[in-house]
């Protein structure tokens, strides 16, 4: 793959889209790196690590690593908004052989991430290798699985964004979709709390049974085993709390997070894109929004390892999730198929808020007090999520390629064109039909 400047303007001088891209990418550089810079200072600064308990400067380092990570990320769609607003747009050509070499070099990824798997967990707590090794496996066991599940679904759809295009989308997904989810979820859980306020104030016996419940849960504060005891105790004592737990995670998340994770597909309608650039674009921002999670995970010592493995998983469902809402998205848009888009929407749901309800039964079964057999539904579960969702990335990815000639021929000089026709994609901008 090479870049190539093209001094031709090939839209309006200025363009909305890249002004509001290059304000998201600076605003996200400056916050990621601000970040990366305190985990760096609580890292080599005793006196301040002693406010974290229970943080390793392995995992600050990691922290660091992973913020300077996003920050170059957004630094980067930053310059190509900036470059498009001046006038030189960077066209992306692919040679015959580069794609040849990518479709081999691929299936090194699960090879890659089992390597730094390995590393991170041989090196935990062997000072000084932990705090340079760790936080390099920690980046690679959560961007690796990204980049795998996006790969296999798009290397059959012969679709070549620009880089603009392409960088912008990822700094959407990084910077927009994940921040909009938690300030609803962070809405929905005040309402919840108030809801739940005004309900225990009612009943002033309840009240006082919770109260000495959450001393309980502040006194086991940073023991592992006592924190279990006291879950336990909880659910067996009010078990609409796991109901509560389901609900939430396996509903309420769910919902919001499948609406908000293609906000990179809802920014492109419109613009006359085919449903498998899409596809693409929703696997893209749904990538992002799971390397976000995995990349900031604190988990440590072999939960680490257990944490990053079930992340390899979780990038699979919300990159499928995804990719499939921003194909309904486009084809509802085009073809006015409201009710396809409806049953992608509630499948992605379910797809996953199976995936949740699966992950708490299995992490917080002894918490929880599970029997066996819901243990192993809960398994089931997650396996089916798993082949649904490989089922999704590869059908899709398929028939995407497939249908992108059609489309392509039809539509405006904005669609990504196949490369072998001649024609040069635009970016994310706005471009004359």
């Amino acid at each position: 793959m090479s870049l190539s400047a093209d001094s031709r303007p090939s839209g309006p001088p200025t363009s909305w889209l890249s002004v509001g891209q290059l304000a998201l990418g600076l605003l996200g550089t400056l916050f990621f790196w601000s970040q990366a810079v305190g985990a760096l200072t609580f890292g080599f600064l005793p006196s301040l690590r002693n406010l974290l308990p229970g943080m390793e400067r392995a995992t600050l380092f990691a922290l660091a690593l992973s913020g300077a990570l996003v920050g170059a990320i957004f630094l980067l769609s930053a310059v190509y908004a900036l470059r498009r607003l001046m006038g030189r747009e960077a066209s992306l050509r692919w040679h015959p052989a580069w794609m040849g070499v990518q479709r081999h070099v691929v299936w090194l990824g699960p090879l890659a991430f089992a390597l730094a798997l390995a590393v991170g967990l041989a090196v935990e707590g062997r000072s000084p290798w932990n705090w340079v090794l760790f936080p390099l496996a920690h980046v690679t066991a959560a961007l690796v699985p990204v980049w795998w599940w996006i790969s296999l679904g798009s290397r059959s759809l012969r679709l070549h964004l620009t880089p603009q295009r392409r960088w912008g989308l990822v700094s959407l997904g990084l910077g927009v979709g994940p921040f909009a989810s938690i300030l609803a979820e962070l809405g929905l859980l005040v309402a919840g709390l108030g809801l739940a306020a005004l309900f225990v104030g009612a009943h002033p016996q309840l009240a006082g049974r919770l109260e000495a419940l959450g001393r309980r849960l502040a006194f086991s504060a940073g023991n592992p085993q006592a924190a279990q005891r006291v879950l336990r105790s909880a659910f067996a004592e009010f078990p609409w709390l796991v109901f509560l737990l389901l609900a939430a995670l396996g509903v309420a998340v769910p919902l919001l997070e499948e609406f908000f994770k293609p906000l990179g597909v809802w920014v492109l309608m419109g613009r006359h894109i085919s449903p498998a650039e899409g596809f693409l674009a929703g696997m893209l921002s749904g990538g992002m929004f799971s390397l976000l999670e995995g990349l900031f995970s604190t988990a440590a010592g072999t939960q680490w390892g257990i944490t990053m493995l079930g992340r390899a998983g979780t990038s699979l469902m919300h990159i499928a999730a995804s990719g499939l809402v921003g194909y309904a998205l486009v084809s509802a848009w085009e073809k006015r198929r409201y009710l396809h888009l409806a049953a992608a929407y509630l499948l992605a749901v379910a797809l996953h808020g199976t995936w949740n309800a699966g992950v708490v039964v299995l992490s917080l079964g002894d918490a929880l007090g599970t029997p066996e057999w819901i243990r192993w539904l809960g398994a089931g579960g997650v396996g089916l999520v798993v082949f649904v969702c490989l089922l999704i990335v590869m059908i899709l990815g398929r028939s995407g390629g497939d249908s992108v000639v059609d489309v392509a021929e039809a539509a405006s000089e904005e669609i990504a064109l196949p490369i072998e026709k001649g024609n040069e994609p635009h970016g994310l901008v706005d471009n004359p039909d």
